[in-house]
């Protein structure tokens, strides 16, 4: 039993193997021109997106209008500009998806809820 335990332990212990692939060149070009069409399929996307639903509803609940132009597509900008810089640092492709979550995403919520809050005090 001693002899499995110490194996079975060293095992648990050791770091898995993580793959470091990088973008290629093409790879980066083809997220550079995705990200020209990034804020249009954002937008298309926010009508029916239930995250997105929810800010619609918290626009609507302070009575602001035009919620796309002043709203939205300001910070689905923000957001594509950030999903877009990824081509230019130098991070693994699993790194990628952690840096959209933990970086861009809430970036761009951050940025929908100041511009209600200011729209919100601007009406006023």
């Amino acid at each position: 039993m001693k002899r499995l335990l110490l194996p079975l332990l060293a095992a648990l212990a050791l770091p898995t193997a993580v793959s470091a692939e990088k973008m290629t060149e093409k790879e980066k070009r083809e997220h550079i021109e995705y990200g020209k069409q990034c804020p249009a399929r954002m937008m298309s996307k926010s009508k029916t997106d239930r995250r997105m639903l929810a800010f619609y509803k918290m626009a609507r609940d302070k009575d602001i209008k035009n919620i796309e132009e002043k709203i939205l597509k300001p910070a689905f900008t923000s957001y594509c500009d950030c999903l877009t810089s990824i081509a230019w640092i130098n991070i693994d492709k699993e790194e990628m998806v952690n840096y959209v979550k933990n970086t861009c995403v809430p970036l761009m919520q951050d940025e929908i809820r100041q511009r209600i809050q200011a729209e919100s005090i601007l009406n006023n």
